[in-house]
């Protein structure tokens, strides 16, 4: 494992492609381009998507909050 992030453009469409070897801690994104003759696998961060996991959090504790505090005041009758 050196660390380094591995790209393929050399594949095919039809192909599978298995990255074996890359950094641990890391993810593997394959996506396809229909604009680009091939397949790109790229490694990435599996922090890369964290402020999306971060704000989906926050907004069911806002939710949540909300819940709770009608309904308390509904059955105070307020």
């Amino acid at each position: 494992m050196d660390g380094k992030a591995y790209r393929s453009n050399a594949v095919s469409r039809d192909q599978i492609v298995f990255l074996t070897d890359y950094p641990e801690g890391k993810a593997v994104d394959v996506y396809y381009n229909p604009l680009d003759v091939t397949d790109s696998v790229l490694v990435r961060s599996p922090l890369q998507h964290s402020y999306l996991y971060i704000a989906i959090f926050l907004f069911t504790v806002i939710i949540i909050a909300t819940l709770y505090w009608t309904v308390k005041n509904w059955r105070e009758g307020v």
